[in-house]
C-alpha cells in the first residue's frame, strides 16, 4: 500500500529500473513530526507559565502529540488515530474563527477563548491551523489506514473525559467533560448536560465515535481499499 518511487541504475546491462517505496511522510513526514512535538511542547510550557496546566488535557493537544508521535514514527495507526480525532474538532474549530473574525459572534463557541486572548495563546493554539492539512495529504497519499484507529481515538478521548472530569473543576470544563456549552440556550444540550455524569460522558463518547469520529475513519478505510484493489 506504500506509494512506490521508480529510480534508473545503470548497471552492466545498460540500465536497469527498480522500485524502492517511499516511506510514509516522506522526508519531510518527520521533521513535520518534530515541528507537531516541538508546539506541543511549547503549549505545554504556555499553560504551566499562563497558571492553566490543566488545559494540557483538552484532545486537541493530546491529539498533536499524537500526530506528532505518527509522523516521526511513521505509524500508520498513530497518525490515522490523529486524523480521526482532530479531523471534525478542527473543523468546527475553524468555522467558528472565521465567522468571529467575520461576523463578530461565536456560533460554536469553540473560540471564544481566543476573545481578548494574548500572543502567547494565538501562538500555542496555531498548530489548528497546520496540523489536520498534514495529516490529511499523509494520509491520502500514502493510504494510511489502521482497523484499530477509529477504537484507540474514541479509547483516547473517553480517558481524556474522565481524566478531566476527576482532575478539573466544573467551571474550567475541560474536554466538555461536565456539559456542552453554548452560545445560546438550546433545550437538548440543557437536557444532555443534566444526565446523571456516568451516562453523559457514555453517550458523548458515543456521539463523538458516530458524527466526529467515524466519518473519517470511513473515508480512511475507503481510501486504503481502492489502494488495495490498484485504484490511484
Amino acid at each position: 500500500m506504500a506509494a512506490v518511487v521508480v529510480r534508473n541504475e545503470a548497471g552492466l546491462d545498460g540500465g536497469r529500473v527498480r522500485s524502492e517505496p517511499i516511506p510514509i511522510g516522506g522526508r519531510l513526514g518527520p521533521i513535520l513530526g518534530w515541528v507537531c512535538l516541538c508546539h506541543f511542547v511549547l503549549q505545554v510550557v504556555i499553560k504551566v507559565f499562563q497558571g492553566r496546566p490543566e488545559h494540557v488535557l483538552w484532545v486537541c493537544h493530546i491529539g498533536l502529540l499524537v500526530a506528532g508521535l505518527g509522523l516521526v514514527f511513521r505509524s500508520r495507526l498513530l497518525i490515522a488515530t490523529a486524523l480521526v480525532q482532530l479531523f471534525v474538532l478542527h473543523a468546527l474549530w475553524l468555522i467558528d474563527l472565521a465567522i468571529w473574525k467575520s461576523l463578530g459572534f461565536f456560533p460554536m463557541g469553540v473560540v471564544d477563548y481566543l476573545d481578548g486572548a494574548d500572543v502567547w495563546t494565538w501562538v500555542g493554539t496555531s498548530y489548528h491551523f497546520y496540523c489536520v492539512p498534514v495529516l490529511s495529504v499523509t494520509a491520502w497519499r500514502w493510504k494510511v489506514y489502521d482497523r484499530a484507529a477509529l477504537l484507540l481515538a474514541l479509547t483516547l478521548s473517553l480517558s481524556l473525559i474522565v481524566l478531566s472530569r476527576a482532575l478539573v473543576s466544573p467551571e474550567v470544563n475541560v474536554n466538555w467533560a461536565y456539559g456542552i456549552e453554548a452560545s445560546r440556550p438550546i433545550y437538548a444540550l440543557s437536557a444532555f448536560n443534566a444526565l446523571p455524569s456516568h451516562v453523559y460522558v457514555l453517550v458523548l463518547g458515543v456521539f463523538g465515535a458516530c458524527v466526529l469520529f467515524a466519518p473519517v475513519f470511513w473515508l480512511l478505510r475507503c481510501r486504503a481499499c481502492r489502494g488495495c484493489v490498484g485504484g490511484a
